[in-house]
């Protein structure tokens, strides 16, 4: 890894080469464990409220002793909550293992998403979201004013108009979630639920997904969609609160959760966000 740095010098670019070196090592720690009795092992609760298990523990010391070695920067992590290094000038969002269910079960959709926030804790000031699958080892990045790329190639967010191919968080609150989901589609419609929010923004800014809803009551937390965020927008797609309102001020802290819809393009995103009107769902 590049030395320790000051200044200008410490953007995007730097923290994009910090959040694949811990990316790697995730992966190559995830390959390890996954799918085994020892990855379900518990080991209380988050700082985020959920199960702590050892996969999340590994991967989260790897960012932990990465992040120690460069220095001079804040960490809000799901599992360890606010961390600081040195004397902080940006803010790493961190969710070690996106899709920790799937990964303890033996799904194979997790990953490590990573997002950086220079100035105000607002989520307009995230400049780089890193999000890498950890079975892959496939990158998606989105730079503020430079695009998303998908390991390495730009991505364009879908011009359908129509609504093909729909994602959804589901768990908890799944038979709202299902009836929401049923609001804004019709017979020609795909469902898919991942079970991992950071991959399912990842596909509406590669054009798979043409949207993305999850408005159950604000159960969405930043550390979840904070990279997918930057990497949505950077791939031209939109990314709003079930009222149609810019994310761009929502704080970020750890107990701000939210509800969202992504889509590809805003033909789309008006659709969506009208049939949920329609059906009470804002």
């Amino acid at each position: 890894m590049a030395g320790r740095k000051v200044g200008k010098e410490r953007g995007p670019q730097f923290w994009l080469e910090v959040f694949r070196t811990v990316g790697r090592k995730a992966q190559r720690e995830s390959q390890l464990i996954w799918g085994t009795p020892e990855a379900c092992k518990e080991l209380g609760r988050g700082a985020g409220g959920d199960r702590t298990v050892e996969m999340d523990r590994r991967l989260e010391d790897i960012l932990i002793n990465e992040l120690k070695k460069v220095g001079d920067v804040r960490l809000l992590s799901e599992e360890s909550g606010l961390l600081e290094f040195g004397e902080p000038n940006a803010t790493i969002i961190a969710d070690p293992l996106d899709g920790s269910y799937n990964a303890k079960m033996g799904i194979p959709i997790f990953t490590v998403s990573f997002a950086l926030v220079e100035g105000a804790q607002r989520m307009g000031n995230i400049t780089l979201g890193y999000i890498r699958n950890l079975l892959t080892g496939m990158e998606y990045i989105g730079i503020k004013g430079e695009g998303a790329t998908f390991d390495g190639q730009p991505v364009k967010a879908s011009d359908r108009t129509d609504v093909t191919v729909l994602g959804m968080e589901c768990h908890p609150n799944t038979v709202l979630a299902l009836r929401q989901s049923l609001a804004v589609v019709d017979n020609d419609t795909r469902f898919r639920s991942l079970g991992c929010a950071s991959m399912d923004l990842c596909l509406v800014a590669k054009g798979v997904f043409d949207t993305v809803i999850d408005v159950r009551g604000q159960r969405s937390r930043i550390i979840d969609i904070a990279a997918g965020y930057r990497i949505v927008l950077e791939a031209g797609g939109l990314m709003t609160d079930n009222l149609g309102a810019s994310l761009d001020t929502v704080e970020i802290k750890m107990s701000t959760r939210i509800n969202f819809v992504a889509s590809g393009n805003e033909v789309v995103h008006k659709k969506v966000l009208r049939m949920l009107e329609e059906q009470g769902y804002t």
